[in-house]
């Protein structure tokens, strides 16, 4: 049983029944039981929705909603609304059935894609590259912890028929939003711990960063106990040495304690809103912190800490792309591991994990094994926060041209001229150069949209390929769906992901010695159109969602539409200019001297005469 399976259920607002249970069941407290903190009745329409979800499931699924998401959960109305206004976007270019609804592949991309974008946080599970059996391991493990067994299998059968609504997707990401949230509380409650300190205990603004500094080390180190332990034993100036991001990651904490501070101070203020039924003991005249006080700060760091680490992951690709072979966004692995030699602690993972994550292109037989820098980027093995159920890594800066695409288009195909227009406008590169589009890639394009009636599939395998190539060190490459995984180090095997000294060592003088026997074969080729570098481009097509070939579609695009018509009015002007003009010249020469006055008279009559049959009609 898997995630997928679980969304495989009908959606929420389906207005024809259904067998399938509805994703209520899981965004219940999302969808149905909204709350507003300035609607005067927002207490009266939860309760409302209360009865509404006792009518309509059972109570033991009710009770597992409870368990799952609090009993005291709320998703304010104003956050829906928000939530639902950018997913919008995305959602106008979803290739979608009949109902106007998305399959559940369409809405896992959704849902992740709104959390890497908006929190740069990756949903384990929910990977673009991840769409094989390990995926489905980890969906079911999220599932395992999110609602109790019993729930489960009372979904397990559901269909997936059904599809989902907008308002769906805005509730699941909802019911995620509050699980990251609440993430890291375990987790805070062992700090509290390995402190001193009970839950129960009101803390000084002192100790509470003392017991968040324990908090930070968790988090950081996820599931590594043993790296943990042994880091715990050291004093706080040998951990700052250890790492040196930590008085950077001390500051942070300081800086989220100050603004809940500053939060809770205009609360208390004269007209400010108060939370109702909190155990938040916070308050100026009194400045302690309760363990929920604590919790408030955690949550507020889960989903504001990839914002912070982001210029951690700009500066690792600046590094990185000094090694870039010339605007294809790829490094030679030989210069990756030069690097690695050189001081750049980053860049050792073994060439059997680079391939495992899709991130080594071995198509060029000339330059050889190359490291593609935005897969790189994008692995799992540069997320700094491995959490059981997500990730927090480097953006995909290709969200963004894709978010002006689909802005732009408004729907899930483009005429390819459009799209050139576009993305002709947007800059690349650290230097922000323009898009480079060459004519072969253009001709690339070409064929995407030949292959698909005259219009490019803006979610498909090929288009976002294509992309790859127009922007290398933005947009990753592409893979088919179970053919790479974004396995963690752990995942793969620690001793495994990373390179030995001999190897990388050896790697180099491969690329030293290969660079020296073809050093002017090598400068031919920089001094290139860079076409060269396509030689990983695959014709392998793969649509996010089946629904954009069983629509009804025309079979040509409307530029091809308008080019049969202007067509046809250039023969008939042929023709009309070829043969009439002369026809009805002679016409008249022939009237002028009688020859057809007879004919002509004859004519008028039956016309005549046919007009007074058809009165009738008139």
């Amino acid at each position: 049983f898997t995630l997928c399976a679980l969304f495989a259920m009908a959606p929420i607002s389906a207005a024809r029944p259904s067998v399938a249970v509805p994703l209520a069941l899981v965004a219940g407290a999302a969808a149905a039981i909204v709350a507003s903190a300035t609607d005067p009745h927002g207490k009266e329409r939860a309760v409302a929705a209360g009865r509404f979800l006792g009518a309509q499931l059972p109570s033991d699924v009710q009770q597992a909603l409870a368990e799952a998401l609090g009993v005291g959960f709320r998703v304010h109305e104003g956050h829906m609304l928000t939530t639902q206004a950018s997913l919008e976007p995305v959602w106008r270019t979803m290739a979608k059935d009949a109902q106007e609804r998305i399959d559940r592949r369409s809405l896992r991309y959704m849902v992740h894609r709104h959390f890497l974008q908006k929190y740069r946080i990756s949903i384990i599970g929910m990977e673009t590259l991840q769409v094989n059996s390990s995926s489905s391991a980890a969906e079911a493990k999220l599932l395992a912890e999110m609602i109790p067994n019993f729930v489960r299998r009372s979904l397990e059968g559901a269909s997936a028929e059904a599809g989902f609504s907008l308002e769906d997707t805005a509730a699941l990401v909802a019911v995620i939003e509050h699980l990251i949230e609440d993430g890291g509380h375990e987790q805070l409650e062992a700090a509290y711990k390995a402190r001193g300190y009970d839950v129960t205990d009101l803390l000084t603004r002192d100790q509470l960063q003392d017991a968040m500094e324990a908090y930070m080390l968790r988090w950081m180190y996820g599931e590594d106990v043993q790296g943990l332990a042994n880091l715990e034993k050291r004093s706080r100036a040998e951990i700052a040495e250890s790492m040196r991001q930590w008085g950077d990651f001390f500051t942070l904490l300081r800086g989220h304690i100050q603004a809940f501070e500053h939060q809770h101070l205009h609360a208390v203020a004269p007209g400010g809103a108060r939370r109702s039924g909190s155990r938040e003991a916070w308050n100026p005249l009194r400045p302690l912190f309760s363990f929920a006080d604590a919790q408030a700060v955690v949550s507020s760091i889960s989903t504001q800490f990839g914002s912070y680490w982001e210029t951690e992951c700009e500066g690792l690709t600046q590094v990185l792309l000094k090694s870039e072979r010339r605007g294809t966004g790829r490094v030679p692995l030989s210069r990756f591991y030069g690097a690695a030699l050189g001081g750049q602690w980053h860049f050792t993972e073994s060439p059997a994990y680079l391939r495992q994550l899709g991130v080594l292109d071995d198509s060029s037989s000339f330059h050889g094994p190359q490291v593609i820098a935005s897969n790189y980027m994008q692995s799992s093995n540069n997320c700094v926060v491995a959490h059981k159920h997500f990730r927090v890594c480097c953006a995909n800066p290709c969200q963004d041209y894709y978010s002006d695409l689909e802005a732009a288009i408004g729907a899930p195909e483009g005429e390819p001229e459009e799209i050139l227009a576009i993305v002709s406008n947007f800059s690349s590169g650290l230097e922000d150069a323009a898009a480079g589009v060459t004519k072969k890639l253009r001709a690339q394009l070409q064929e995407i949209a030949e292959a698909h009636h005259g219009k490019i599939p803006l979610h498909g395998r090929l288009f976002a390929q294509w992309l790859h190539f127009v922007f290398p060190t933005e947009c990753p490459f592409p893979y088919k769906s179970g053919s790479v995984s974004g396995l963690s180090p752990k995942e793969f095997g620690q001793d495994r992901s990373t390179a030995t000294m001999a190897e990388m060592k050896e790697a180099v003088r491969q690329g030293k010695e290969k660079a020296r026997v073809n050093r002017s074969k090598v400068e031919d080729v920089e001094d290139s159109d860079l076409d060269d570098y396509m030689d990983a481009w695959s014709h392998e097509e793969e649509l996010l969602s089946p629904h954009l070939w069983q629509r009804p579609r025309s079979t040509r695009s409307v530029r091809g539409t308008l080019r049969l018509v202007l067509y046809a009015l250039a023969t008939l002007s042929v023709f009309v200019l070829g043969v009439l003009k002369p026809a009805m010249q002679a016409i008249g020469v022939a009237s002028e001297h009688g020859y057809l006055s007879g004919w002509l008279g004859c004519c008028q009559q039956k016309e005549a005469r046919s007009w007074e049959t058809k009165a009738h009609f008139v």
